[in-house]
């Protein structure tokens, strides 16, 4: 932060060139430096007050008047607009876009690194990673080209290198959908613009295969492929340079062809030309003549009658009247035998509700054949339950190298993923059209029908979704009789629409269906876990053990169940133990720590579960996912809390929320069933820095300060869940609860639960508020059933505190008995804790001004 007698308060006669360091621009954005200028504005590194994170802020020239093209505000407008509908991991995110004192701007992510341009000019990164560069920026304009973008202006200054080495493509500021196109506005750069935008005629997108193929030799080859620069108006630029060896010829060759001069030379998309750049086969001479099989007799007509039933089954074969394309949905893609087998495998163990086991089926699929499409597709579609953000992203870009030998059908559905995993926050809406699409044209596809209610039932806080989810899921089941899977969705959309017995009888008939699917069995577990029945939830985990002993869920429901109810700590211990077996050993201990850090503070280790955590900082301190570093620091941030140590807690907070852009996924990911502890971080960080300044002092910039969370919490939460995510970290200081009470959304606005354990997170907050507003009845009624679930060892910090406030509450109406037994529980977990507990010491504080029954912790 700079100090105040550092800021400079803009001018409003001021121009662009006099914003110095130290100015504060749009009583927003400091300005810590000029990055660059330009024929159409200046970029300034800046620092972002309201949000407090570093931005680059893109400020253009005053408005020449004499077109409309040239108008800053359009200009900018069009920028945010073409990023934020195109919104790729690989496009520079758009924050903020506004008009300030007559000049355009626009506050964008900050990109440390240099441009393509330098990384040329220093001539030191090898040709491989220059190729991955080149690759990375035509997925980008092959997405802008799929969502009808054309860039208009690919140079090696719109290019920038990240300092991890990612690419990122900035200046959408001039692009345009392709039936607006015709201007006699010249817009680009000579030299890299094909010919006919040269020349000022309508373009398509093979004026950015142009532009790419003149950026991409100038990247490898350090120089422009003309000899001379062309002229303005020039209808032909003359034959690019030789490479001369410089690189591939199959690069080479797809070189030459996108910077043909007639566009119809081209590649028909930028599709083709990535396809292009992969390595070319083997020559047949290189490759060895393998000695004809003879067909073994008793090889397998009833095998062969086995997937032939499975796949009628899934709807994918049908009577001949049936579309021919739709008939061949099942037939993996030009894929080895062993990968053949291997997808069919994971297609059957899918339809049986088995994800963990098909996911591992297309794994082996992949890694016998990676050129297998139709196992690289299923790996996407499992991977986003099983992958981390980064690792599902690298799928997905290597499963759309592939799209040409996907068929229709499958790349509907691999569109519809790419919405999911690349957009953030997730595009499930989007997705979920793309898939209903794909059962229009496929009507008999009962997989696609079921793909389509899975994205319909999990896209967010729309119960008229969820519900639409619920009617194609039903269809799924009508088409085929014996998915398991259809069921599961089913029983996920009861659930999300508060109809617990309809999710109850689904699972059920899954169960019934499939006996060994883990998945319906792992969600009765956590039915039974959020109801409150722990030993119940533990025996359906060790059920699904049982059945599938590799289901990752299954023993980790089965260490929270345990925990829950009471059970040895060293059962707990084992049955965590063989949850992290199953990890890839490159998640193994980050995840193990964390898992060690929760197990100690519920038993009230602070010193160890603050080593524990600690050390998971450490572990994941390179990692570029938002998920583990938030884990560690909403540990450490809760540690330094209870144990009285607020400026270490507000000092970690403020590390956290300072650096949280520069990982990848969002706050508001739907990704998992623990998306309730995902998008509640933010408001407990602003928190411990309002706790550090005084614990008592009223936050009266606490609604300003989070109400940019609000409104993208709210895509996701209903009114009366944000409302309590957002004011419970601060109910405790004077006057915030009272008034948040009185403006509490009504109860028809609360939302859907998200995962099967949410449903008990916002009541918990919202009892906490209605506690310290005299709410001491309403309170009551909605702490009870939260501190009832099986959920101790996975929010331990949550579920303590719940018993706390249980206490004080019931002591307000007088339930002596109910009061002393909430704070014993408080002081069997905590009051013996080190570092010494506040909560605990209240407790104890309390329970003997009761006279309630303390035992030795208390």
């Amino acid at each position: 932060m700079l100090r105040d007698n550092a800021i400079v308060r803009w001018q409003p006669a001021a121009r662009a060139e006099a914003l110095e360091p130290g100015t504060v621009f749009a009583d927003r954005y400091v300005v810590q430096g000029c990055l660059g200028k330009g024929g159409m504005g200046l970029l300034f590194r800046a620092f972002d007050l309201h949000l407090e994170r570093q931005i680059a802020l893109k400020i253009l020239h005053a408005h020449t008047g004499w077109s409309l093209e040239s108008n800053p505000r359009v200009r900018i407008l069009r920028e945010a607009r073409a990023a934020a509908a195109l919104s790729h991991w690989n496009v520079v995110t758009i924050h903020d876009v506004g008009e300030h004192d007559g000049l355009a701007f626009m506050a964008m992510e900050y990109v440390a690194g240099e441009s393509l341009a330098a990384a040329v000019r220093k001539n030191l990164a090898p040709f491989a990673v220059r190729l991955r560069w080149m690759t990375d920026v035509a997925q980008v304009l092959a997405a802008a080209h799929a969502r009808g973008l054309i860039h208009r202006d690919i140079k090696p200054e719109n290019v920038m290198i990240t300092r991890r080495g990612e690419v990122k493509v900035l200046d959408f500021g001039i692009a345009r959908y392709g039936e607006d196109e015709t201007s006699a506005w010249i817009v680009g750069t000579p030299g890299y613009m094909p010919p006919e935008q040269n020349r000022g005629e309508a373009i398509d997108a093979r004026a950015d295969q142009f532009a790419w193929a003149v950026t991409a030799y100038e990247a490898f080859t350090g120089q422009l492929p003309w000899k001379e620069m062309p002229r303005d108006n020039a209808t032909d630029y003359g034959a690019p340079k030789p490479l001369d060896g410089a690189v591939p010829p199959h690069i080479a060759a797809a070189l030459a062809r996108a910077m043909s001069m007639r566009p119809a030379d081209r590649f028909p998309s930028m599709r083709h030309l990535l396809a292009a750049l992969e390595a070319p086969p083997a020559p047949v001479s290189a490759v060895r003549p393998r000695r004809p099989k003879r067909r073994d007799p008793s090889l397998p007509l009833m095998a062969l009658l086995v997937v032939a039933l499975f796949l009628h089954g899934l709807g994918l074969l049908r009577k001949s009247a049936a579309p021919a394309a739709a008939r061949r949905v099942a037939t993996p893609s030009a894929c080895t035998r062993l990968a053949h087998e291997s997808v069919v495998e994971g297609l059957s163990f899918l339809r049986d509700a088995n994800w963990g086991p098909a996911h591992a089926a297309f794994e082996k699929a992949v890694a016998a054949d990676p050129s297998c499409a139709t196992a690289r597709l299923y790996l996407v579609v499992t991977g986003e339950t099983y992958y981390p953000i980064v690792e599902e992203r690298e799928q997905v870009q290597r499963a759309q190298r592939l799209r040409d030998a996907l068929s229709e059908r499958e790349g509907l559905v691999l569109d519809a993923w790419t919405h999911i995993v690349v957009s953030e926050p997730p595009d499930r809406e989007a997705a979920a059209r793309v898939l209903e699409e794909g059962a229009r044209r496929f009507p008999h596809d009962a997989e696609l029908l079921t793909l389509a209610a899975t994205v319909r039932v999990h896209s967010g806080n729309d119960a008229a979704s969820v519900e639409r989810g619920l009617a194609l899921a039903r269809q799924a089941s009508e088409l085929d009789p014996k998915s398991a899977d259809a069921w599961q969705v089913q029983s996920a959309a009861a659930w999300r629409l508060h109809r617990e017995s309809e999710a109850r009888v689904a699972l059920d008939k899954c169960i019934e269906l499939s006996p060994g699917s883990a998945d319906c069995i792992a969600d009765r577990s956590s039915l039974l876990s959020n109801a409150g029945e722990c030993a119940e939830a533990a025996e359906e985990a060790r059920h699904a053990i049982t059945k599938v002993p590799t289901s990752r869920r299954a023993h980790r429901q089965l260490a929270y169940a345990l925990a829950a109810s009471g059970a040895p700590e060293d059962d707990v211990h084992a049955a965590l133990r063989d949850y992290w077996m199953l990890l890839p050993e490159a998640s193994r201990k980050a995840a193990r720590l964390h898992d060690l850090a929760r197990l100690s503070v519920s038993y009230g280790r602070f010193d160890e579960a603050e080593t524990f955590a600690t050390e998971l900082a450490r572990e994941i301190a390179s990692d570029p996912s938002l998920a583990p570093h938030q884990r560690a620091a909403e540990t450490l941030v809760d540690l330094y809390s209870e144990t009285g140590r607020h400026a270490q807690a507000a000092t970690t907070a403020q590390t956290f929320l300072h650096l949280k852009d520069a990982w990848t996924g969002t706050d508001l990911d739907t990704r998992s069933e623990n998306q309730d502890m995902g998008f509640g971080h933010e408001p407990s960080m602003l928190a411990a820095l309002f706790r550090a300044r005084d614990p008592h002092e009223a936050a009266e910039p606490w609604e300003p300060s989070t109400e940019a969370w609000e409104q993208r919490a709210r895509k996701i939460m209903g009114a009366r869940d944000v409302w309590a995510y957002r004011f419970e970290p601060v109910a405790d200081m004077p006057g915030i609860a009272e008034e948040a009470w009185q403006h509490r959304p009504p109860p028809s606005d609360a939302g859907l639960p998200g995962g099967w354990r949410m449903a008990s997170s916002a009541g918990l907050r919202e009892g906490h508020i209605a506690l310290r507003a005299g709410e001491a009845a309403e309170a009551t009624a909605l702490l009870e059933p939260a501190t009832r679930t099986c959920r101790m060892l996975d929010t331990p910090f949550a579920q303590i505190h719940a018993h706390q406030w249980l206490g004080e509450a019931k002591e307000r109406t007088g339930d002596i008995t109910g009061a002393c037994d909430a704070y014993s529980t408080v002081l069997r977990h905590w009051g013996d804790s080190k570092p010494e507990s506040s909560t605990a010491a209240t407790a104890r504080a309390r329970s003997r001004a009761l006279g309630c029954a303390i035992d030795r912790r208390g």
